[in-house]
């Protein structure tokens, strides 16, 4: 039998701090523009099909960049995303030779 093991990420975030926020208004971004978090977590690259967990289901996504930093294709924002990994590479059934 062949087994994969899956590696799960805790999504981790922080309040941006003053400085990062500042930094932001730089940049010409309005109050309502600016994100309430940052990841301090590893975190999937632009593309990568992941597994996603929340506190109701795992499912499958696509990490992708955006404005605001990071997305998911299908969830949309990471706000109740506990976990990541990498989606396995073994998708298929056993068939006979």
């Amino acid at each position: 039998m062949f087994e994969e093991k899956i590696t799960w990420h805790e999504v981790t975030k922080r309040p941006l701090t003053a400085e990062e926020q500042a930094d932001y208004f730089i940049e010409g971004y309005s109050q309502y523009e600016i994100p309430d978090y940052v990841f301090e977590c590893e975190m999937p690259e632009d593309g990568q099909e992941i597994l996603i967990a929340t506190a109701c289901e795992v499912s499958q996504d696509m990490c992708m960049s955006d404005c605001d930093g990071c997305a998911l294709e299908t969830h949309g924002d990471w706000d109740d995303v506990v976990a990541w990994a990498t989606l396995p590479k073994y998708k298929g059934g056993v068939t006979d030779a």
